[in-house]
């Protein structure tokens, strides 16, 4: 009782609040918004990390849990997630997992690709590398880390998701940082975005839409993360899933026009008009890793239709062998002046592994000729 009066007291000597602005509502809501998520986030984790059988939830395959709330209409779903495809129309909601590694930090993938044992780095001297040497000189540009950039391409189901983990854990063990950012296309599919029926009105010019727009993110993030690479002070790999002239295996010669029209309108980057080329494109990469798909010379390995990847989760890959062994080779031949340009093929032989290892030894030849000392 007489912690009750002190809290009567204090409450009636605080002055009235005043009410709150439209702008200081939202940012509170959204300050609120950011708490609960973390909180629901972190309580989620700890309930499915509880083995007792005692667990609300239902475990599924591949270490999903679904949770099972006595009572939910189906208007509040889309509060707490989106109907689960097992049992639909019964109120059972999927927990947030599948997309987690876009909306939260993850520890493992922070740390994953930096180095064991830190090599000698070497600086460019040249400053930042996207501006001439003049521009840089003009704008006194600060030496910064030589940064080795790769693009890792190839056909469907050729394994890049494999041979990426391997280039990651023996560059790192060489010295090297490995930056791997993520393919723009499956960003962009992971997110909901979907093309429409290609029975559908206007699906050539969203197809184009949509490739316009992988380019202009490519070029972007290519640019963010070669900057923040070059300003580590570390020897740093660069793997991008896929760069710019894939777009060339997926576009006719019309759009590809329009797409490097498009950005040499929005995204020069204080360079001359029209200076975003071909050329351009293939100079931005030290080196070009193709994995030839199993498609084309392992095709008991080939896989589509609904499947498993590498890593145990189900994906869908709509190409036929056929039509990966011709999507392949576009691919290839995107890339083909660019003169480190190491195209990897499969080997009854000696196996994917040696595949894998193949690829990896390329990109570390390319990053040894430019930071070749293992430092201390």
């Amino acid at each position: 009782g007489e912690r009750a009066e002190r809290s009567s007291a204090a409450t009636t000597q605080r002055p009235i609040a005043m009410p709150l602005s439209h702008a200081s509502a939202v940012v509170l809501a959204s300050a609120t918004s950011a708490v609960v998520a973390v909180l629901v986030t972190e309580l989620l984790r700890r309930l499915e990390a509880r083995s007792d059988s005692s667990s609300s939830g239902k475990r599924e395959s591949g270490g999903r849990m679904t949770l099972r709330p006595k009572s939910i209409d189906e208007p509040q779903l889309s509060r707490f997630g989106s109907l689960s495809p097992a049992s639909p129309g019964k109120g059972s909601v999927m927990r947030h997992t599948e997309d987690a590694i876009l909306r939260a930090l993850n520890v493992k993938l922070m740390e994953r690709g930096r180095a064991l044992k830190v090599r000698e780095v070497v600086l460019d001297e040249n400053g930042d590398p996207w501006r001439s040497a003049e521009e840089n000189h003009l704008a006194k540009a600060p030496a910064k880390t030589k940064v080795i950039r790769i693009a890792l391409t190839g056909g469907p189901c050729a394994g890049k998701s494999s041979a990426l983990e391997h280039m990651i854990q023996a560059a790192t063990q060489a010295g090297f940082d490995m930056i791997t950012p993520p393919e723009i296309a499956t960003l962009f599919f992971n997110s909901s975005y979907a093309l429409p029926s290609p029975s559908s009105s206007g699906f050539a010019e969203q197809v184009f839409t949509f490739q316009a727009n992988v380019l202009k993110l490519q070029l972007q993030l290519e640019r963010c993360f070669s900057d923040l690479a070059g300003s580590s002070g570390r020897p740093t790999i660069v793997v991008f899933d896929r760069g710019l002239m894939d777009g060339r295996a997926f576009m006719t010669d019309e759009m590809w026009k329009r797409g490097l029209d498009g950005l040499n309108r929005e995204l020069t980057g204080g360079r001359p008009a029209g200076s975003i080329n071909e050329e351009y494109m293939l100079q931005r990469y030290d080196g070009v890793v193709h994995l030839v798909t199993a498609a084309d010379g392992a095709a008991e390995h080939y896989k589509y239709g609904v499947v498993t990847d590498d890593s145990g989760n189900a994906v869908y890959r709509r190409e036929t062998p056929a039509e990966a062994v011709d999507q392949d080779r576009k691919l290839r031949q995107a890339w083909a002046a660019h003169p480190k340009q190491v195209v990897v093929h499969n080997s009854s032989l000696y196996g994917f592994e040696a595949k894998v290892a193949r690829a990896t030894e390329a990109v570390l030849e390319i990053a040894r000729s430019a930071h070749p000392s293992d430092g201390a």
